[in-house]
């Protein structure tokens, strides 16, 4: 039998087949967002990324992470782990399923070479080296008395001045890349104490005993000496170059023969002080701004760690304990000054930042901090802490943990740092 469809049939069929609901779409990825956006990380240095991807009701919020160069940086794909390789740029990114990305503008810094000179006792003779990175090379062999007191690096040359005995006599003596360059000629004692190098001219400060043996402050310039001390006896420990300007800290005697805090600006000697017996180590320029660091003698004898600022005096500690600041160094508005306070009969390494004290060895401990050298955000102070026999290791502080240099078979101790 034949069936009859009318048209208003056909059209209900119509309408009912057209109201079928569509499928619902997936929801997707719309953004992508990594974080940190932008990391700075040293060569070596590991740090993992996050990643956040948007709307949260998203389906597939697979992420997967890939670097723009594998030279500089690598990534984990799966974690986000970020493994500095080289110093460099590069941009690690996070990809979702559908293509969506974020990403993180990373850097690469260099691994900084830290360099320290190091005195070691090896019986009654002092032998100098040159650590760089725990590396060590031996630029005396021990057979005379030597002895290291800065080390500076410009380019790819390697300063370290000191002095070493030739005869009877201890010689200025001033080594390059290891070799020995004797800045007098070894018919009275003399030593080098400071080294500096800007615009191709290497300046070394120290002293040189006269036929009378007094000791004359000397700066030498390219290997050419220039007295400072007019006759009267002297010594610089350091000097340092802003611009044209050459400056030395160091100390000249009164008439009474009397030490005072001295600190010479292009050959012109400028008293830091009216306290007899003070002493200026250290000498660092920051703009417009002097620092000198030493020590001056209170009314109670006790040594009073000082930084003179344009000249005037800010005392580090309150005169209750013997204490020296040895050196400065100036690093984003931060004044740093390395020490040590003699506390409770122990001498204590001491770091003052703006003044606050940090203490770098608890006081069970002789210990003494010499240079402070800032860079990267990084502190470098060298000195020795002593050993459970007794005997002065080589100490490296950095951020405040120390790294010991030396074995403590013998006396030892850091005299400089440098980084670059």
């Amino acid at each position: 039998m034949a069936i009859m469809l009318t048209a208003a049939a056909f059209a209900a069929i119509a309408v009912s087949c057209g109201n079928d609901p569509e499928p619902e779409k997936p929801v997707e990825v719309a953004t992508v967002t990594v974080s940190p956006a932008t990391l700075t990380l040293t060569a070596g240095e590991t740090q993992t990324l996050t990643a956040e991807a948007l709307p949260a009701e998203a389906e597939d919020k697979t992420l997967t992470w890939s670097s723009s160069d594998a030279a500089v940086a690598t990534v984990n794909a799966q974690t986000g782990e970020v493994t500095a390789v080289a110093e460099g740029e590069a941009s690690i990114t996070a990809t979702a399923a559908n293509g969506i990305t974020g990403s993180c503008a990373l850097t690469v810094v260099r691994t900084p070479d830290v360099y320290v000179s190091i005195v070691e006792w090896n019986g009654d003779n002092g032998v100098v080296s040159l650590w760089k990175n725990g590396a060590v090379q031996r630029l005396t062999d021990g057979t005379n008395y030597s002895s290291a007191n800065s080390v500076y690096v410009s380019g790819s040359d390697e300063y370290v001045a000191g002095l070493e005995t030739t005869g009877d006599y201890r010689v200025a003596t001033l080594w390059r890349n290891g070799t020995a360059q004797r800045l007098t000629d070894g018919t009275s004692h003399a030593g080098a104490n400071s080294v500096y190098v800007s615009g191709g001219n290497v300046y070394v400060a120290g002293y040189k005993l006269d036929a009378s043996y007094n000791a004359e402050a000397v700066l030498w310039t390219n290997g050419t000496a220039q007295r400072l001390s007019d006759g009267k006896e002297a010594s610089v420990s350091s000097v340092y170059v802003s611009g044209s300007n050459v400056y030395v800290a160091g100390h000249e005697m009164n008439t009474g023969y009397n030490p005072k805090a001295t600190l010479w600006k292009n050959g012109t000697a400028q008293q830091l002080t009216d306290v007899t017996n003070s002493y200026a180590y250290s000498v660092y320029v920051s703009g417009n701004d002097v620092y000198v660091a030493g020590y001056e003698t209170n009314v109670n004898n006790y040594w009073v760690a000082t930084l003179w600022k344009n000249g005037t005096a800010l005392p580090l500690t309150d005169g209750t304990n013997n204490a020296i600041a040895r050196s400065v160094y100036v690093s984003g508005g931060d004044v740093y000054v390395a020490g040590f306070e003699h506390i409770n009969g122990v001498n204590v390494a001491t770091l003052w930042k703006n003044g606050v004290v940090q203490r770098l060895t608890d006081g069970t401990k002789s210990a003494e901090a010499y240079p402070v050298f800032v860079s990267g955000g990084d502190v470098y102070v060298g000195g020795y802490e002593a050993n459970a026999n007794g005997l002065n290791v080589a100490t490296l502080w950095k951020n405040g943990e120390a790294q010991r240099l030396t074995d403590g078979t013998n006396h030892a101790h850091a005299s400089s740092v440098f980084v670059k």
